[in-house]
């Protein structure tokens, strides 16, 4: 997945290196918001259906991936 988003020039989305603007109504919040979308869908549309309910509530691309990233960078060893 890193592959693509870094591909796709969308690799700070997940992160970090791009935080949320403070405004997101000017044209660069707009813009951000706009790229911030499109990573969620490719994002919600990578996972099984069952997980994406669980996530489809959040609305930063970066929250979402650390959310994947701590349920299944669990160990499962003793």
């Amino acid at each position: 997945m890193t592959i693509a988003l870094s591909a796709k020039n969308k690799l700070s989305f997940v992160n970090g290196t791009l935080p949320k603007p403070s405004n997101l109504y000017d044209s660069q919040g707009l813009a951000w918001t706009h790229c911030n979308n499109m990573v969620l869908s490719w994002l919600l549309n990578s996972v099984s259906t069952e997980i994406a309910n669980n996530i489809i509530y959040i609305d930063d691309a970066f929250e979402i991936w650390n959310d994947l990233q701590d349920r299944f960078s669990q160990y499962n060893g003793p």
